[in-house]
């Protein structure tokens, strides 16, 4: 098989690198073997740095995206985001808007934009400041709700969730933020949906019975009755409102309540993680770039090009990928795009790793933990280095290949846990990274 690009990975990141690429003209293949973090992905999109423990202060905090950024990058020199070239904000802008657009297109919309933050809670109660997120928890934007009546519902029996602890915790948290946001708060158990046949509901088997309108209508039924006993002006539900297409599942929801509904922001894994991999795999399919189901386990290169990766496919099948360009997605931990063995590899290039500029096979494996686990971590800022075409270069800064780019969490210099930002990197450095690929393969045609 010989086409233009061919992206490794098959997360956010590589997804939308692929899109990106056949956007701008290439031709596009995709190899991708199993399911790595964005199953785990919560519904909101992290892009710039906010602040993990929420204080007392003004509402809203920093709505500057541009300064966020340029203090990030004087911060943190090293953060991928200082690869996107002359005008980052811009670049960061054009990625967000065409990851928005291409998720709307296959049936997952999203919400919120550049200009202002969101202020949204989890299903544990902790509430965290987000530019982008799936559409169904638009409306539990804090920040803009005024002596709200807020009452979080679940259904009776739903694996990991306490509607009356993260009510409790919700309105304790807004409280420090800004007294008055929420006047009272309450969570409520109801009966799930007959056809649930079991007391012990783990999301993903709750999801799809709201996609069904008999359970769901039952469903509301019960929910309804809540709504008026507590007299609630808002309501939250956990993130299991639906697989196929949640959005209506709250617009319904709404309308049979009399009230705003919404989803909680999720905890991993989660129902949101399983929405934003089929929507991924529906705008491939739209956009007609083949995915291979298949693992890659070498690849061939001359002095400056890399000429083919060899992929073997779950039933042991091996067979060579030709491109013009590569895009390197292939994650970090999770999905094993890097690796633990004597010192941090890179799986498949044996790419340099670096950490904080550093070349981590230097560093002392017990250097890169903490004891706590609330500690940064080094570990999680591990991962490749780019030159400003984003390809993975050395520690002088030279490109390792030619036609070699990489995008999302693979890379080094930022760690998503404390940064907030690791959805804003999958999707800024995949819409650069893609395009550039495109570039480089439709210029050697050229």
């Amino acid at each position: 098989m010989s086409l233009d690009v061919c992206i490794i990975g098959g997360g956010l990141a590589g997804a939308l690198a692929a899109l990106s690429a056949a956007q701008h003209g290439a031709r596009v293949v995709l190899v991708h073997h199993a399911p790595g973090a964005t199953a785990m992905h919560t519904g909101v999109f992290d892009v710039d740095a906010a602040p993990a423990r929420i204080k007392k202060i003004e509402i809203p905090e920093n709505n500057d995206f541009s300064a966020n950024i340029q203090d990030t990058l004087i911060a943190n020199p090293h953060h991928p985001y200082a690869r996107l070239g002359d005008n980052i904000p811009g670049v960061m802008r054009d990625a967000l808007e065409f990851a928005a657009a291409r998720l709307a297109l296959a049936g997952l919309p999203l919400a919120g934009s550049t200009d202002q933050w969101m202020l949204l809670a989890t299903q544990l109660g902790t509430l965290r400041r987000v530019r982008l997120c799936l559409q169904t928890m638009a409306a539990g934007d804090i920040s803009q709700m005024k002596n709200a009546n807020l009452l979080v519902i679940g259904p009776r029996g739903l694996d990991g969730f306490r509607p009356a602890a993260a009510a409790a915790t919700i309105k304790h948290l807004a409280d420090r933020v800004s007294p008055g946001l929420i006047g009272r708060s309450a969570g409520a158990l109801i009966d799930a949906p007959v056809a649930s046949h079991t007391p012990n509901l783990a999301p993903y088997h709750f999801a799809p019975l709201m996609d069904s309108a008999d359970s769901r209508d039952e469903f509301f039924e019960h929910a309804a009755q809540a709504v008026k006993e507590h007299a609630a002006t808002h309501v939250a539900f956990p993130a299991v409102m639906g697989v196929h297409d949640p959005a209506a599942v709250i617009d319904a929801a709404s309308h049979r309540l009399g009230a705003p509904c919404f989803e909680l922001a999720a905890a991993p894994p989660s129902v949101p993680g399983q929405r934003l991999e089929n929507a991924l795999a529906r705008a491939l399919r739209k956009a007609d770039i083949p995915v291979v189901r298949a693992r890659a386990t070498g690849f061939s290169a001359g002095d400056k090009d890399v000429f083919s990766i060899s992929v073997q496919t779950p039933l042991g099948d091996t067979q060579d990928i030709q491109a013009s360009a590569f895009v390197l997605a292939s994650g970090k931990f999770t999905a094993g795009g890097l690796a633990r063995q004597d010192a941090l590899v890179e799986s498949l290039f044996d790419l340099p790793v670096f950490y904080n500029g550093w070349p981590a096979r230097d560093t002392f494996m017990y250097d890169l933990v903490t004891p706590s686990f609330a500690d940064s971590q080094p570990i999680f800022s591990c991962g490749l280095m780019l030159d400003f075409r984003l390809r993975p270069a050395d520690q002088q800064g030279r490109r390792v290949w030619r036609n070699l780019f990489a995008a999302g969490s693979v890379l080094g210099g930022y760690d998503p846990f404390q940064d907030r930002c690791g959805s804003g990197v999958a999707m800024a450095t995949a819409f650069a990274a893609g395009r550039a690929a495109a570039e480089s393969a439709m210029g050697e045609q050229r």
